[in-house]
């Protein structure tokens, strides 16, 4: 595969029932580039394997399959699949979601060729359920962003937690590949699309778009909607609680020791960079708490 200029991320277990309509509604994108969906398959054990293998064959040159061998869960799938992607930019969208706008990957490179300190642009969604259908207004504000992060978007992030669509972003490879050059060194304990954006946030401005792009299919399968789960678990105390910051006070992280030390050497290196006080007070209210709390496990 040459020329690529995006590949599109996608993580898949269990997902017999919409996987094609995901694969489907990224082969739909209508561009002036070329792309690649790289597909990581965790060992499903119903029909899923079976169905990618045979989008693969139809469209070889459109998609790049990895068919791992035993189960090794999301976050270690999600890695794997990013140190596959090439082209300037990775897009994400997962085997039970799908896209709804079929510009949507031509305008997202369009406004980031054309807006250099950005590096990752994304929008609203719309929430379906396991057959497709939109949910009542009730259901899609549980899912609706409290905050709308653009700009400079660290100190929100930090302050407030996770409110970015995964299944809608587009971003700039460039920014996340000397961390993927190191990850698989490393045992993280658990990766998610948070650690990402405030990785890259650290580094670049980040772009809203009010529109709903994408669909994100809330069913029983949803390791986020589970919370008899410890990834179900995990991912509603990122979302739901105040982030980083909150993680770091509480001493109760779940991102491991190295990716905290990668997150706060971005995060001093950005804010010397700026003027206003209260993000100085912050790093330095974080790096005190952190440190405070790394000596202190070393004691136990």
């Amino acid at each position: 595969m040459k020329n690529i200029e995006v590949s599109i991320c996608s993580i898949t277990f269990n997902h017999e029932k919409y996987i094609a309509r995901t694969i489907e509604s990224v082969l739909f994108q209508k561009t002036d580039f070329n792309y690649v969906l790289v597909i990581g398959e965790d060992c499903s054990t119903d029909k899923t394997r079976e169905i990618c293998v045979s989008y693969k064959t139809k469209y070889p040159d459109k998609i790049k399959l990895i068919l791992n061998k035993r189960n090794i869960g999301a976050s270690k799938n999600f890695i794997n699949v990013l140190n596959n992607c090439q082209g300037q930019y990775i897009a994400i969208c997962e085997g039970d979601d799908y896209w709804n706008d079929c510009f949507k990957l031509q305008k997202q490179v369009d406004f980031l060729k054309s807006n250099q300190e950005y590096g990752l642009i994304y929008s609203d969604i719309e929430v379906v359920n396991h057959t497709g259908e939109t949910l009542p207004s009730e259901d899609q504000n549980i899912f609706k962003a409290k905050i709308n992060y653009e700009g400079d978007i660290l100190y929100k992030l930090i302050k407030y937690g996770n409110c970015i669509n995964t299944l809608t972003v587009c971003f700039k490879r460039e920014l996340i590949s000397d961390w993927l050059k190191e990850s698989h060194k490393k045992k993280y304990s658990y990766i998610q699309d948070y650690f990402l954006w405030l990785l890259i946030g650290s580094k670049s401005k980040v772009k809203f778009v009010n529109e709903k792009t994408a669909s994100y299919r809330r069913h029983l399968g949803n390791i986020s909607q589970d919370p008899y789960t410890i990834v179900g678990r995990k991912t509603w105390r990122y979302s739901e609680t105040l982030g980083f910051e909150y993680y770091v006070k509480h001493n109760k992280n779940r991102i491991a020791n190295e990716e905290y030390m990668l997150l706060l050497k971005n995060l001093i290196i950005h804010l010397i960079k700026k003027r206003e006080l209260y993000l100085k007070i912050v790093t330095i209210k974080i790096l005190i708490i952190y440190s405070f709390n790394y000596v202190l496990r070393k004691m136990i």
